[in-house]
């Protein structure tokens, strides 16, 4: 379940992560004409950068698509839950009392 807490903090890390993106790309702006001159620890931390954002992205855009269901909705699957466990209930009663005297015989003796 999403609070607004844990929405909160999504959207202060996706910012965290904008923010150091920036400054890694401001830092690396004397590389910028030759990609295959930058070290391979530079290169890595720009790829993690760049997997880091891709997961925050997707973790805000479901965390924004979440809705959660109303009280009507819940009352109502509850109800429809309860509806079905009786009726079973009441089948299953209905078949062992059925089943409980043997064919021919008379449920009341006269």
């Amino acid at each position: 379940m999403l609070h607004v807490s844990h929405l909160a903090i999504l959207v202060t890390s996706t910012i965290v992560w904008v923010i150091q993106l920036v400054l890694t790309m401001w830092g690396l702006y004397e590389y910028f004409e030759s990609y295959f001159q930058w070290p391979w620890t530079l290169r890595a931390a720009l790829a993690m950068d760049l997997l880091v954002g891709i997961a925050l992205g997707v973790l805000l855009i479901r965390a924004l698509y979440w809705h959660p269901r109303s009280k009507a909705q819940v009352a109502a699957a509850v109800r429809k839950e309860r509806q079905r466990i009786a009726r079973e209930l009441h089948d299953q009663v209905g078949s062992q009392i059925v089943n409980a005297y043997p064919s021919g015989q008379p449920i009341y003796p006269e």
